[in-house]
Formats: structure tokens, sequence, C-alpha cells
């Protein structure tokens, strides 16, 4: 079953505000929001039935005459697809069209346990606005929305399972149940609109980048000179110092090491470790080597040592956990010092 663009608007999403623990579900609340893309009859913009709201028009005159739309009892309107609607606030405006991008904040519900949502990333998700022959496509909505509007989209969980037979389901995955999504509508833009605020904002986080490389380089360059240590620096910002020189050749990517390692912060503090009983994994951590699986100053910083070399990393926060950092103790731009020994390469 090929994907229709609906799912792929919603993949962004999920990838974008996907935490750890929601990893292994992604393709089932992929499946949550987008539903059985396929095999139904294509309803465009073109095809819509009556606007909903009164003052305002979809992206389209329809081809037909159009029929009304069914309501349910508690007032949310059913699309033709079975994604069902209620605009809780609306805003005097011009609908979103097709081709256009709609910006909104999204908290998407399994019933009434929060699964994902974009405030806590305090950025609205874009969304572009296209045709759609997906059944349960809760984008099918945006023509129905307009600047400062906020709705909410109902989708029911009998459609996901009967969607997924014979596949495990998370729990809150439940007969009976609904997926929802609370959504605010923060600007619609058109697509030349969108593409400059993408290349706005990506030379803004490429400066913004660059700031940050320079404030890591300088308080690894002191904490080297504070403590006395001769590093050596690599073009990404990397550097490294070896305490014990290993033999053979030194790691090469896709090779599977194994390692001990315990990571610290320029204070002091240690985060982690496979060697401190404290930390509940004292057993050789093993990876491959530039395969994604680790931060990038690890892929990297591997593969100046040798096996049964002990060394050290100095890894800038661009190459660590970034502006997000990681859990309780790797706050945001954090600086990381990993002491390693290489214990085996295959």
């Amino acid at each position: 079953m090929r994907l229709c663009v609906a799912t792929k608007a919603v993949i962004i999403f999920i990838k974008k505000y996907n935490h750890i623990t929601m990893k292994k579900y992604t393709g089932i609340l992929l499946a949550a929001a987008t539903l059985l893309c396929a095999r139904t009859t294509q309803v465009t913009a073109q095809q819509k039935a009556t606007t909903p709201k009164g003052t305002k028009t979809a992206a389209a005159t329809p081809a037909a005459k159009p029929t009304a739309m069914k309501k349910t009892k508690d007032g949310f309107t059913i699309l033709p697809g079975g994604v069902q609607f209620k605009i809780i606030n609306d805003v005097p405006g011009k609908n979103t069209e097709v081709g256009q991008y709609i910006n909104m904040n999204i908290k998407m519900k399994a019933d009434t346990q929060l699964l994902q949502s974009t405030w806590t990333d305090g950025r609205p998700a874009s969304i572009p606005c296209k045709p759609s022959n997906a059944k349960a496509d809760f984008t099918t909505v945006f023509p129905y929305l307009s600047k400062g509007d906020s709705a909410v989209v109902r989708i029911a969980m009998d459609t996901i399972i009967a969607a997924n037979p014979g596949q495990q389901l998370p729990p809150f995955i439940k007969k009976g149940k609904s997926i929802f999504f609370e959504v605010t509508v923060a600007d619609i833009k058109t697509a030349d609109e969108f593409k400059k605020e993408m290349d706005d904002r990506n030379k803004e986080m490429q400066a913004a980048m660059g700031k940050v490389a320079e404030n890591d380089d300088k308080l690894i360059r002191d904490y080297l000179a504070t403590n006395n240590i001769k590093a050596e620096k690599t073009n990404s910002g990397l550097y490294y110092s070896v305490k014990k020189e290993g033999q053979g050749a030194e790691v090469a990517k896709g090779q599977k090491v194994s390692v001990n390692y315990t990571g610290k912060l320029l204070n002091g503090k240690m985060f982690d470790s496979n060697t401190d009983p404290s930390k509940g994994h004292v057993q050789p951590f093993e990876f491959n080597v530039g395969a994604g699986n680790v931060i990038p100053g690890w892929d990297e910083g591997l593969t100046y040592f040798k096996k049964g070399t002990q060394g050290t990393l100095y890894i800038p926060s661009t190459l660590g956990y970034g502006p997000r950092g990681s859990g309780p103790d790797i706050g945001p731009n954090s600086v990381l010092v990993f002491d390693i020994e290489v214990l085996d390469i295959k």
C-alpha cells in the first residue's frame, strides 16, 4: 500500500515530536492519524460537500450539487472519509486552500491519554494541504479551517484496529475509543511563503549553531588548559586525547566495537558509565561505528582509536545531544567528556 500525501505529512509530525518512549509505536500513531490510505473514492477539495461554517468557502467550488454533511449528536461534523470535527473557536477569514501550508499547534490524544503535543516544542507543525483519497485522514479537515480557528478532530480507534489485522497494537488502542486532535491554526501560508520561512529558519539555525560551536570550543579549550591536557582537534570540532595507545589499525566505519566508557560533564559530574555499578549496566557496550546508533561524537571519535586504546573524547554539544539535552543530567548544549577503552573490534 503506497503512502498517501497526508500520511507523509503526519510522518513528519510524528518524527518531529516523537519522544523516546513512543518510538516503538510510531507506525501505530501514524495509522491512528491517517488510517487506511487507499481504495476509497477520491475526495478532493473540489468534491467537498457543503462548508460547515456559514461565512467561509471551502478550497474550491464543488463540481456537483453539494450534499449536506451529517452531524453527530454531540455536534461533530462527519466528513466523507469518516473524520469528525467540531469547530471550537470560529475566526472569520478565508479557509485553507489546496497547495497552501497550515501551521497549527496539535495535541494528539488516545481517548484522554496525551500522546504528542507541539505546545511543548514551542513551535507549530507545518503541514501541506493537499487532495487526499485516504479514509479517516485528519488532514481532510484543513479546507474547513482558517487562521485563528481551533477545532477538535476525532477518529475512531475501531478503524485503526480494522486496518491492522493480526498486528500487535499498543495498549492505548482500544475498541470503542477514539484518537483526538486538538488543533489551533496559527497561520496559513502559500507554498512560496512556506519556502521562504523554511529558508529563513535554516539560516537562523545555522547562525545559532555557529555561535554554540564557538562557545563549546572555548569551553573545551579552557577545560584542557585548566587540567593541563594535550588533545587533538578534528575538523568537526571534536577533541580527543590518548592515555594508552592500542595496537593495529584504527577503528573504521562499519566495524563493530566493544568498549567500556564513563561519561561526565565539564564540571566533573558523571551521568553514565558501564563500569560503575551505580548505573546498573556493568557490561561492555557494543555498537556499529558510523551507523548512527550513537551520538555523532562517538561515531567519529572511535575512528581515532585502536584496539586496546584508552583515551578521552571531548565532544561539543553540536556532536552530542544539542539544544534538547538528554534526561535530567545532560542539559541543553552540554559539552560531554567520555573516558573510553576499546576492548575489541570486529
